[in-house]
């Protein structure tokens, strides 16, 4: 429930913002009217932000994001300790040449993850670290071979995350089952003259309906993009480009 004092408050901060506007068309009617209009809408806001943070729903969406912080150290400290077994049994097995080869793949590894450290928006590595945490569908393969800093170019990094995750969540909901190599989407990203490339290559069974929707999802995006797909049995390729603002 609201108290008197907040309330008041949220009154008074909302007649703070607009009183250098009430002042200076004080002399016109209509624009009088508009702004007390404006006024109530800003003590619903903050009303309504008011009750949001009061609610728990606050404290609910902080507690499922340090949950979801634990499970990806938890996946990460799991495949290490994995790495760690390999290398030591092709050790005492004196396997040194198969030893060097799994080391290979250590630093592929690592060479990725430090890649996703470079975009430069946090939601974007977030979704990335995250990701496998609720996903069984296929194994997220992202490639930055070159460091891309998304937060360098003059894109939107938070309009390139959700297309991304709009994309990825297309092929997660018309992935089927695999029964040998495990379902793979290899993302990666490509910086052009004018424009963000980003491509999308899928392996593995899909349902028919994913053409369909990779369109539709394509097509959402408020801001003008560049697609184009090719769909062949158990492959998928999408083209993504999205042009640099002037």
């Amino acid at each position: 429930m609201l108290n008197r004092k907040r309330a008041q408050a949220y009154c008074g901060a909302a007649l703070a913002v607009c009183l250098p506007a009430i002042v200076w068309f004080r002399h016109s009617l209509l624009s009088t009217l508009i702004l007390v209009c404006l006024v109530a809408v800003l003590v619903i806001l903050f009303v309504r932000a008011d009750r949001i943070i009061h609610s728990g729903k606050w404290k609910e969406s902080l507690d499922e994001s340090r949950s979801e912080l634990i499970r990806t150290l938890n996946r990460h400290r799991h495949d290490w300790m994995n790495d760690v077994q390999v290398l030591f049994g092709y050790a005492k097995l004196q396997k040194y040449d198969k030893m060097l080869e799994h080391v290979e793949k250590i630093k592929e590894k690592m060479a990725r993850e430090s890649s996703m450290s470079k975009l430069g928006v946090p939601s974007f590595i977030y979704f990335l670290l995250t990701f496998r945490n609720k996903n069984d569908a296929f194994i997220l393969d992202f490639r930055n071979d070159r460091g891309l800093n998304l937060s360098a170019l003059p894109v939107d990094g938070e309009q390139i995350t959700e297309l991304v995750r709009n994309i990825v969540s297309v092929f997660q909901t018309h992935a089927l089952p695999s029964f040998g190599e495990p379902n793979r989407l290899v993302l990666s990203l490509h910086a052009e003259e004018n424009g963000l490339m980003i491509r999308f290559d899928y392996s593995g069974p899909y349902r028919d309906e994913l053409e369909n929707a990779v369109a539709q999802a394509l097509s959402e995006p408020a801001r003008p993009i560049a697609g184009n797909y090719d769909f062949a049995k158990e492959q998928a390729a999408v083209n993504v480009r999205v042009p640099f603002a002037v």
